[in-house]
């Protein structure tokens, strides 16, 4: 095997670029086949047509070339979390339901993403670290409008947004293997659901938030007319520890 052609008794050498390039296709044709934890230096070194050798030479080892191959995931949420289009629009369900669907469409449709999502979870290394974290990264520029979306809430908004976009992870990445609670994800109708009931579970806590905001100003203002502890919190439902730091 060589990585050179030779043409009418020409020979013609690709550049180091059109290698790399070769090599990383060939990383790309091979994860879409049979996954990150599959992945062989013979295997890549066939489907590029190199030599082994010049692997390491161009990348140093198979973990330095898979580092390198998921950096190109590093910003695959920079258009789902679009923040100067968010910024232009003036209602946040617009907002989170553009968000929802633009998540669920393009990783249900990104097989090498799946592929690398399922790698961070069955293996340890530092390419699985690095893209779990550089998406935790990616993920913090959108936080402070769900945190400010849920700030009434008794609950940590953070812990919401976890538990949620784990649950539509965890659903797209098995959608071709099963129901899941008797609903098919994997088709159009399923996934407008998906999008749907989390934009409604974030939406109906936003509106638990700012009932609890109103209870607790009502509460405030019983007890600066000093009526009986008791009482308020009876009639309101709040905590005695609640009603002491008003």
């Amino acid at each position: 095997m060589v990585d050179y052609e030779t043409d009418k008794n020409k020979r013609y050498r690709r550049s180091n670029y059109a290698v790399d390039r070769d090599i990383l296709d060939a990383v790309a044709s091979l994860i879409k086949e049979v996954g990150f934890s599959r992945i062989t230096l013979p295997s890549i070194a066939a489907a590029a047509n190199v030599n082994i050798s010049v692997i390491y030479r161009h990348f140093g080892s198979l973990e330095n070339l898979l580092d390198k191959y998921t950096h190109k995931f590093d910003h695959w949420l920079n258009d789902i979390l679009d923040m100067e289009e968010a910024s232009n629009m003036n209602d946040v369900t617009t907002f989170l339901q553009t968000v929802a669907e633009r998540f669920i469409k393009s990783l249900s449709k990104d097989k090498e993403m799946q592929r690398l999502m399922t790698w961070e979870l069955t293996e340890d290394n530092k390419s699985t670290r690095r893209s779990a974290k550089q998406r935790d990264v990616m993920v913090e520029k959108v936080i402070p409008i769900y945190e400010k979306y849920l700030e009434h809430l008794d609950i940590e908004p953070r812990a919401v947004l976890a538990v949620i976009v784990a649950g539509m992870y965890y659903i797209i990445l098995r959608k071709e293997r099963s129901t899941f609670c008797s609903i098919d994800f994997n088709t159009k109708k399923g996934k407008r659901l998906l999008a749907d009931t989390m934009v409604k579970i974030i939406v109906y806590l936003n509106k638990q938030g700012e009932q609890n905001k109103k209870v607790m100003e009502i509460a405030r203002i019983l007890k600066q007319n000093n009526v009986d502890e008791r009482i308020i919190i009876e009639s309101t439902g709040i905590s005695k520890d609640e009603l002491a730091i008003l």
